[in-house]
């Protein structure tokens, strides 16, 4: 049999592993342990959630001049390298799973017109699917996540007016406050940026400061509403807790989980353009 097969199938080459949302809901522990256990498969291997039927994904035309597996290999490796996507795979999924004070986090890829695209982020109680953010919040979760060097962020202006900052260079830091009993979060982000696109004839320096300030309204308003959304359903994929655990001696996770919803997280955000490609007067 194996010698009538063109490309013979060896899990040692599985990069992405695909699961629907109704699969994921009931939980993925069971279904990632023969992978897990198995010393072919690499920990790098990438963990995708499918809007809709993953059958009908993969038997899509989305991909005609490689294999299937290496061009969706490559789409969130390219999103992770030079776009949004926070950085994930089987390591680090089981790695979130199992420790204390961080929930994972998956990206979603939805079929649209025979094309695959990144469609937001999957967020997980434990192994269960339980809520997704979209693209524009997934945009300031990863500023909010990790220290980041690229990525375009429009910028809301008056009178129907934008602007593009491009990420030079970013940089997030969490600090504690507050007691053992009510313990505090700020999260300081810090961003260089160079602004590629003005939707104005001329750019001032009043109107830069303007969009350093929008920008700074823009990142800091998604992320109080994202950390409203994860303490409502009590999901922690930014790793807070266990930020909390290193600087908290005697933790105890039951103590952290009542804590948790109600705790005050403060969001600070500076945004300092260092170039721009527009041409001022």
């Amino acid at each position: 049999m194996r010698a009538e097969i063109r490309k013979p199938f060896s899990i040692g080459k599985l990069s992405v592993a695909l699961y629907s949302k109704d699969l994921a809901k009931d939980g993925l522990v069971k279904i990632l342990n023969p992978i897990k256990r198995d010393a072919r498969v690499s920990n790098r291997c990438y963990l995708a959630i499918v809007d809709g039927k993953v059958k009908d994904l993969l038997e899509s035309d989305f991909s005609l001049e490689e294999e299937k597996g290496v061009f969706l290999k490559e789409l969130i490796d390219g999103k992770i390298k030079v776009g949004h996507l926070p950085r994930t795979n089987l390591h680090q999924f089981g790695y979130a799973l199992h420790s204390e004070g961080m929930d994972p986090y998956l990206p979603i890829l939805k079929l649209h017109n025979k094309n695959v695209r990144i469609a937001g982020l999957a967020l997980f109680k434990d192994d269960k699917y339980a809520s997704e953010i979209n693209l524009d919040q997934m945009r300031v979760f990863r500023l909010l996540l990790e220290n980041v060097n690229h990525g375009t962020y429009e910028v809301k202006l008056d009178h129907d007016s934008y602007a593009v900052v491009e990420n030079q260079g970013s940089k997030v830091r969490y600090r504690m406050g507050g007691s053992s009993e009510k313990p505090e979060v700020t999260i300081d982000l810090k961003i260089n940026g160079a602004i590629t696109e003005f939707s104005e004839w001329r750019l001032t320096e009043q109107d830069k400061r303007k969009i350093e300030m929008r920008l700074e309204e823009q990142i800091i308003d998604t992320g109080k509403s994202l950390m409203h959304t994860f303490q409502t359903l009590q999901i922690d994929p930014l790793g807070i807790g266990d930020f909390v655990r290193s600087k908290t001696r005697n933790w105890n996770n039951a103590k952290w989980e009542r804590q948790y919803p109600g705790m005050q997280i403060h969001i600070r955000a500076s945004v300092n353009i260092v170039e721009s490609g527009i041409t001022k007067y």
